[in-house]
């Protein structure tokens, strides 16, 4: 029987293609084994570095004054809590990043900022000229702003970014001030942005990211400034996950770096850092994690107890679970309808006064006992006035001229409530006794201001007991008490905000958080320069990109993070273990790297320092 040409065709394709799947997946298996062998190799070889620089300290320590090792690696390591070595595989890029950089005739951009991130890291770079700053192109307008020849230069602008915004792996926008309403394929400039940082993609933010909303009047869409529809939101805006609030002003705004930032972000940041910022502007989260229980936990239930003078008690316990009293910093319109307002009225010349609000913290949920607990913190926000209903510092408590108001909180033990430490927020508010002084109706305490809105912080770190926890009920007390100054004189607390925070035996583990404040406000504990995650990618904001303290070294931050963030988003190996040395402090080298005993200290330093 003879076998047709067509039948002989259509079995050899099919020999041939099983053939090729078969080698495809003989590539890929043999590719994911490479990648695993690569993997655990890499891995291994970080454990045995780690272990190396371990036995170097140790020789060097017990080698005595004098004793000097010189070594080389290729891997980041750094020193740190006294006792234990992080090694971790260098950044790897896996392609050449590009990079887009925005700069803005309303900052305006600096002529040397210009300079530093072109020489640093040559990126695209585009404008966005306003109407309402100069009538033709981007102009300079300011002694350190960008020249005219170089605003010229450049030829593309934030239109141009949108549109073509998935050409780049890290963008940033100085003092941008989009329009709310700008649209690209009918899809707001915002949301493009969010998408594409989600997308594995970096965005960092300076400033003004929105327009800056005025409450009357009509802008054009190239105006810096916007009215939207639908009233006055006191410029914030809810974008990027975050919510924005912009505000303007002028240097004076204190800002301190409150943690030690990623060394491979921000290696010239550092913990303590301190700048001036010409505006406050700050973001706050809007979603975050799971909260682990125990933390920042709000009250079920509360009491009040008034002394002397009529009882002023507006609003309860729920009132106080939220930061929510309109305004900003320590300006804050703090009425019984944002506050659980408690104090009282019409006291008599020279009286006697004392209000207790008592909190009721139901922790069955936890299934511990108070034998468990070992810290607790307690975080209030608000202030104490006259009875004006404002935490704007226009109206002392009045407490008897010559005196001081007193304030503390305590913990309830079985039957007996315990003062708590009070922790130092604002400045320089706690006493030795672990109280805080509210002046009286003519002077400020020391510390400030008793009736701007402020955060204190107390705590209790020891001598916890099962009497602490009844029926799973844990309970704390504001106790505000002194002399009152004349007849009919008022003295009402604003808590806005109060919440507890515990640590215990067997308390999980949290998570690295989505949102990160790297540094914030001295007045008023904003966050001023945060990061935070967004899909697969990351967002960084800085309340400003010009400040009057530590210029220079402020402008190399942020050329630092252009230039280096992106790569942080790629996985790393990372290997710990411990030392046995007199290390002093933290460090963090890699290559050529010298380490010496010093009086019987272990210092490290690079060989070229």
């Amino acid at each position: 029987m003879k076998i047709k040409n067509g039948q002989v065709a259509i079995e050899f394709l099919f020999v041939i293609g099983f053939l090729i799947l078969a080698f495809i997946g003989f590539t890929i298996l043999s590719h994911e084994i490479g990648t695993s062998y690569i993997k655990t190799s890499e891995f291994l070889n970080i454990r045995d570095e780690c272990l190396k620089f371990s036995n170097i300290v140790s020789a060097v320590q017990s080698g005595g004054p004098g004793t000097e090792i010189k070594t080389t690696t290729k891997y980041s390591v750094t020193f740190f809590n006294y006792s234990e070595i992080n090694v971790e595989t260098p950044e790897i890029i896996t392609h050449n990043q590009k990079i887009a950089v925005l700069a803005s005739e309303a900052g305006e951009t600096t002529q040397s900022f210009y300079d530093l991130i072109t020489e640093k890291v040559n990126p695209v770079w585009f404008k966005t000229c306003f109407s309402d700053i100069s009538t033709n192109d981007c102009q300079k307008w300011q002694t350190s702003g960008m020249t005219v020849e170089t605003w010229n230069k450049i030829n593309l602008s934030l239109s141009d970014l949108i549109e073509n915004i998935d050409d780049y792996d890290v963008i940033y926008l100085e003092d941008s001030h989009i329009q709310y309403n700008a649209q690209y394929n009918n899809k707001p400039y915002f949301d493009i942005l969010e998408d594409w940082v989600k997308a594995n993609n970096v965005l960092i933010l300076a400033e003004h990211v929105a327009c800056r909303e005025q409450s009357s009047g009509s802008y054009s869409s190239s105006s810096y400034r916007c009215n939207p529809s639908g009233g006055y939101n006191n410029d914030q805006w809810d974008i990027l996950d975050i919510r924005l609030f912009q505000r303007g002003g002028s240097y004076g705004n204190a800002v301190t770096v409150i943690i030690e930032p990623d060394q491979a972000l921000f290696p010239n940041l550092h913990k303590d850092d301190v700048f001036d910022f010409e505006e406050d502007s700050y973001v706050n989260e809007l979603s975050s994690e799971e909260k682990i229980p125990g933390t920042d936990e709000t009250a079920d239930n509360g009491t009040f107890k008034n002394l002397a003078g009529s009882s002023h008690n507006q609003g309860d316990f729920s009132k106080t679970s939220l930061e929510d009293c309109p305004g900003s910093g320590t300006s804050r319109q703090c009425t019984n309808a944002y506050t659980w307002e408690v104090g009282y009225d019409n006291a008599a010349n020279n009286q006697r006064v004392e209000f207790n609000a008592t909190f009721s913290f139901n922790l069955s949920s936890l299934g511990i006992s108070g034998n468990d607990i070992t810290n607790a913190v307690l975080t209030l926000k608000g202030c104490w006035n006259g009875g004006t209903n404002y935490c704007d510092g226009g109206d002392k408590p009045e407490f008897k001229d010559g005196t001081n108001g007193n304030f503390e909180v305590l913990i309830l033990n079985n039957n007996t409530f315990q003062r708590m430490n009070c922790i130092n927020t604002v400045g320089s508010e706690c006493q030795a006794n672990n109280t805080i002084l509210l002046g009286d109706y003519n002077t400020n305490p020391s510390w400030g201001q008793a009736d701007s809105y402020h955060t204190f912080n107390f705590s209790r770190s020891s001598n916890f007991s099962d009497g602490f926890i009844k029926n799973g009920i844990l309970q704390i007390m504001l106790r505000t008490s002194g002399t009152n100054n004349v007849n009919n004189d008022d003295i009402w607390q604003e808590i806005d905000h109060l919440t507890l925070t515990l640590d215990y035996v067997g308390k999980p583990i949290p998570p690295e958080p989505i949102f990160k404040v790297i540094a914030t406000y001295d007045d008023n504990s904003e966050p001023a320069i945060t990061q935070w995650k967004l899909g697969n990618g990351k967002a960084y904001y800085f309340g400003d990109f010009q400040v009057s303290i530590g210029q220079t070294n402020y402008s190399t931050v942020l050329a630092d993070l252009i230039e280096k963030s992106y790569i942080t988003l790629n996985p790393r190996y990372i290997s710990t273990c411990t030392f046995y040395g007199n290390i002093k402090k933290d460090y963090q080298f890699n290559g050529n790297i010298i380490i010496k005993n010093i009086n019987d200290e272990v210092v490290i330093s690079n060989e070229t320092s």
